[in-house]
């Protein structure tokens, strides 16, 4: 049971995901959460899915709820010898840390001495994050506004409020110490991300985007996405390898079958 105030909409979300993969929901509040839901799908040895969530707006919770049942439903809509996620092994780390460590030596001397490992961890994963995210999301997006209109209104909030977020982290001071290579990437993802947005959401995020250094990359990455991108995990697939391959992040990460999870997935943030 769950304290959060559903809509019908979001509920029959929620059942229509429970009837394809033949597994419950098992809810979370846990308010330490660096983001307002996570659902962790459940693999072939669980028994259901969990949504981790901490307390905040409904009105936004029910959009959020809404978009991670999505990418369920891409999972396991999927036959299971296609069915992969991201994942950075040893290897792949040990190649991003080296290279965030070489772009420290770009950032002022006293703002070097403050960037631990712990730091470029955090920076680390939540680029890879981004990257691994962000074509899904877009076709999740449009997945709920051409489908579900009852929803349209909290996406909106939703995600004007994930906007502000993201265009916060354009000014000096966080340039000033942040690796470029995660900066830069992190900042023209999002030009892309919200060019596309704005094409069904009708709105004009990306204004935000186009007097600075990352409106020409933005824009060529989504046009990148625009073209041929399937709309099924394998098309997802294609498309994160494609802006990978883009932004000079191939070596970061790699693709491991779904069922490959760790023993305290379940603990797991």
């Amino acid at each position: 049971m769950t304290d959060l105030h559903l809509i019908p909409t979001t509920q029959q979300i929620l059942h229509q995901v429970e009837e394809l993969t033949q597994k419950k929901f098992k809810f979370v509040e846990k308010n330490d959460l660096p983001y307002l839901a996570k659902v962790k799908p459940a693999r072939r040895n669980l028994s259901h899915h969990i949504i981790l969530y901490k307390k905040s707006d409904d009105r936004i919770m029910n959009h959020i709820i809404a978009h991670e049942c999505g990418h369920i439903i891409r999972i396991f809509s999927t036959p299971e010898p296609k069915r992969v996620v991201p994942f950075t092994d040893p290897e792949h780390f040990k190649i991003a840390m080296a290279e965030t460590k070489e772009e420290t030596k770009k950032l002022p001397s006293f703002i070097q001495r403050l960037q631990t490992e712990q730091i470029l961890k955090i920076w680390i994963d939540g680029l890879i994050s981004q990257l691994t995210n962000a074509p899904p999301d877009l076709m999740i997006e449009k997945w709920i506004y051409e489908t579900y209109p009852e929803l349209r209104e909290y996406q909106s909030e939703s995600i004007k409020k994930q906007w502000k977020e993201a265009t916060l982290g354009m000014n000096k001071e966080i340039k000033n110490m942040t690796p470029p290579k995660i900066y830069n990437s992190s900042h023209i993802m999002n030009c892309a991300f919200y060019q596309i947005i704005d094409g069904f959401l009708k709105h004009d995020f990306s204004r935000a985007y186009k007097s600075t250094p990352f409106i020409e990359k933005g824009t060529r990455l989504a046009e990148i996405t625009r073209k041929n991108h399937q709309d099924n995990l394998e098309g997802d697939v294609e498309k994160i390898n494609e802006w990978a391959n883009f932004l000079n992040l191939t070596k970061w990460f790699c693709w491991t079958d779904f069922e490959n999870i760790p023993s305290n997935y379940e603990e797991l943030v």
